[in-house]
């Protein structure tokens, strides 16, 4: 019979296969390039083979590319060199596109090695007979330690092991590879973490995210609360954990000398509940790691990914540490190597991510992509540093016109809005959104239009002159624009608020972390019914947190809140509830009298007023199984930092009309009676288990943008009105600047597009 070799083995082969290629200075950049090549080429060979030796070849042969290609190329010399190489740039993205493509086959190699290694525990004899000599064996045998099918012995280890507080990796490694269904693990690390690389020895695994579990949690809290997008199946685990012999917790690095105060509270809530002692492993995953080199996934992670301890954090490759209370100061914060601040964090992303098991170089080292079409030969230009004053100034001001590029003006205005936007436009100049931008993004453009949206703030911010506004000329932006979207490659009048839809939502999926997290699964008829119980609060809480898990950046941070939508059935009662995140807010203009002035009130008004479905309009109601007259209901369920609404001014009846009612709007606005308030003590105290972020009352808001419509959709014209600071409002008309405008020229009725931030 042929030996069966454990993933730990396979893994460290793939070691000695690539050790002689990590000498610094030993091999060209080629030659690794070539190395990987035959890698995958001896991969493809293998990996249609139900062959178990070819299967332990494949897998062997992937991970051995991958950490050529993610860890030992990216740190020769000649590696920064590939930019200038068109041929060997593309051979190496070439690489790193098919190791992603082929992620998925190598999981399920991967899994059946592991479970064929499982069933076909080898004997003593066949270990010998194995290469004795082998160091890998030799290392293999000293972790098994005796005849695992030795029931009793193995009850005594167990055993043995429950009376400790600490549970040593080399300990561990042996329970798991002989007794591994009677252990149950909690990794409690960051999902992203996990995702890189996590213990595989056992599918008795669960992940817990660290700033989910709150210090007055019980243990069906966590169940509730702090797995809310963990399986049934991972539930299950966690909530039958008694029938486990052993418990083991684990973060990143607390050790029997350090424990952070995170995983202390973790424990503390185990053994409230439990009878049997939970262990902590001794050092974390990263004492594993280096003990057992990748036993799980055979990953390249940061190695200094931080410790939950706030006392000496140090930054992953996306400082996840800085996912804190406020998401606006990690997004604010330079990402740094080190951080001494000591922070709470309740921001946290999870779902499994389609990235390799490795730290791909699209992420830290991918080769910068050329441009598409017309500026493939204008790369976009990435400010080096940032502005010189930005630093002191607070307040940045930002005045400078902008040239209109045939019928651009609807840019332009949106442009400077934009512009008027702090946070945003700080975040750009200071080079953070750098740090934020996710090259796996599948929405993405890879950065392209991030990168030329900063270099278009730096350019219009070292431009300023307050004294004697100047212009510039937007056309690297507009071409690159176009290339992006081909709706704006052409000289025709567009809709400013599309423009802004478009370009607010492409930034974040440039800048959004969890771009490549796969879509969350739609709840079950079940789930659906237990959410539709819950308080609207309690429910638009947990439905925000599960959009965070594949949508986090600042621009959802700044710019993006959350509508509710209720539908009722008039015949049996059952309702269903939709929520919705939104970046700009579309209010409609309600039918008035000629000589009735309206308010941006009666919109809002307007907007939540319930409407009758009926008709061709009718409600498909689940429980009566047909379609029904139905009610419905718009609420705004989640305000953002910034807000922006929309005027619905243009309405399709026969024909495109715009409509043209005065619309008086407020410079300060109040929306709290819009907000769906708590209201019961049950909800306030189910709250306070869950993540804030902002959504406390009161909602006030300070107008800063205005946007004005001139015209009709074909032929019209397009300004803005911003706050400046000490130069008051400004009006923004192309490339000419007027200070210090009137109010009453601000509140006007050609308005179709308010900026408000939140005070």
């Amino acid at each position: 019979m042929t030996p069966v070799r454990s993933l730990l083995e396979l893994t460290r082969l793939a070691d000695e296969l690539v050790e002689p290629f990590k000498k610094s200075g030993a091999y060209k950049t080629k030659a690794l390039l070539m190395k990987a090549l035959e890698c995958i080429e001896v991969y493809k060979a293998n990996n249609d083979s139900k062959d178990s030796g070819k299967c332990e070849e494949s897998f062997i042969c992937y991970t051995a590319a991958s950490k050529l290609v993610s860890e030992i190329i990216p740190g020769t010399n000649g590696f920064e060199s590939l930019n200038e190489s068109t041929d060997l740039g593309q051979f190496y993205n070439d690489l790193v596109d098919y190791l992603v493509r082929k992620r998925p086959q190598y999981d399920s190699i991967r899994m059946y090695l592991q479970s064929r290694a499982r069933v076909q525990k080898p004997t003593m004899a066949e270990l010998s007979n194995h290469s004795s000599g082998d160091s890998l064996m030799l290392r293999f045998r000293s972790l098994k330690n005796g005849n695992p099918s030795n029931k009793s012995d193995g009850s005594d280890f167990l055993k043995s092991l429950s009376t400790q507080s600490f549970i040593t990796v080399e300990q561990l490694s042996k329970a798991l590879l002989n007794f591994g269904s009677s252990i149950f693990l909690i990794d409690f690390r960051r999902k992203r973490e996990f995702d890189l690389d996590h213990i595989t020895l056992t599918d008795n695994i669960i992940q817990l995210d660290p700033v989910s579990v709150r210090e007055n949690y019980s243990c069906q809290d966590i169940a509730d609360y702090s797995m809310v997008t963990n399986t049934d199946h991972q539930k299950k685990l966690f909530l039958t954990r008694s029938n486990f012999k052993l418990v083991v917790c684990m973060d990143s690095t607390s050790s029997e000398n350090h424990i952070s105060p995170k995983l202390q509270r973790l424990v503390h809530i185990l053994r409230l509940e439990d009878k049997s002692n939970p262990l902590i492993l001794d050092g974390g995953f990263q004492r594993w790691e280096a003990v057992n080199d990748h036993i799980g996934i055979p990953a390249t992670v940061d190695h200094s990914i931080e410790s939950d301890d706030t006392s000496s954090m140090v930054s992953t490759s996306y400082n996840e540490r800085r996912l804190i209370r406020n998401v606006s100061e990690y997004f604010a914060a330079p990402k740094t190597s080190s951080s001494s601040d000591t922070v709470h964090s309740y921001a946290y992303s999870s779902s499994p991510s389609p990235i390799p098991s490795f730290q791909m170089p699209s992420q830290q080292h991918r080769l910068a992509p050329s441009l598409p079409r017309k500026p493939s030969t204008m790369p976009p230009t990435i400010p080096s540093t940032m502005p010189p004053t930005l630093a002191r100034n607070h307040d940045v001001t930002i005045m400078t016109g902008l040239v209109n590029l045939h019928n651009s003006c609807y840019l332009n205005s949106g442009l400077q809005c934009l512009m008027g936007t702090r946070k945003l436009i700080q975040f750009f100049l200071n080079g953070n959104y750098r740090k934020h931008i996710n090259m796996n993004s599948r929405l993405g453009s890879k950065g392209i239009l991030a990168n030329e949206f900063a270099s278009l703030c730096t350019q219009m911010f070292r431009s300023t002159n307050e004294s004697k506004p100047a212009y510039i000329n937007p056309i690297h932006f507009r071409r690159v624009l176009a290339s992006l979207n081909s709706t704006f490659d052409n000289c025709d009048q567009q809709d400013c608020a599309e423009f802004l839809t478009y370009l607010v939502d492409s930034l974040h999926e440039d800048l959004n972390e969890n771009g490549n997290h796969p879509k969350l699964p739609e709840l079950g008829k079940e789930e659906e019914q237990q959410r539709e119980a819950l308080p609207i609060r309690i429910a638009s809480t947990i439905e925000w947190e599960r959009y965070l898990k594949t949508n986090f950046s600042i621009i959802v941070d700044i710019f993006e809140g959350q509508m509710m939508s209720l539908l009722k059935c008039l015949r049996c009662g059952d309702t269903s509830t939709t929520y919705n995140s939104f970046s700009t807010l579309s209010l409609p203009i309600p039918k008035s009298r000629t000589d009735q002035s309206l308010t941006l009130e009666d919109c809002f008004n307007e907007f939540v007023r319930p409407e009758i479905l009926d008709g061709d309009d009718k409600w498909f109601c689940p429980r009566c199984k047909s379609k029904q007259k139905s009610i419905k209901h718009l609420r705004i369920s989640r305000l953002p930092q910034v807000l922006c609404v929309h005027l619905k001014r243009f309405r399709m009846d026969n024909y495109l009309s715009k409509i043209n009612n005065y619309v008086g709007y407020p410079e300060n606005l109040q929306l709290d009676k819009y907000w769906p308030q708590v209201k019961s003590d049950f909800e306030r105290a189910e709250l306070s288990k869950l993540p804030v972020r902002g959504q406390v009352p009161p909602f006030n808001y300070k107008l800063f943008g205005v946007i004005n419509h001139y015209g009709n959709l074909i032929n019209g014209h397009y300004t803005a009105y911003v706050k400046k600071h000490r130069h008051g409002w400004c009006l923004f008309d192309d490339q000419n600047v007027y200070k210090h405008c009137r109010t009453s020229k601000v509140v006007n009725g050609d308005a179709y597009i308010l900026f408000y931030e939140r005070k």
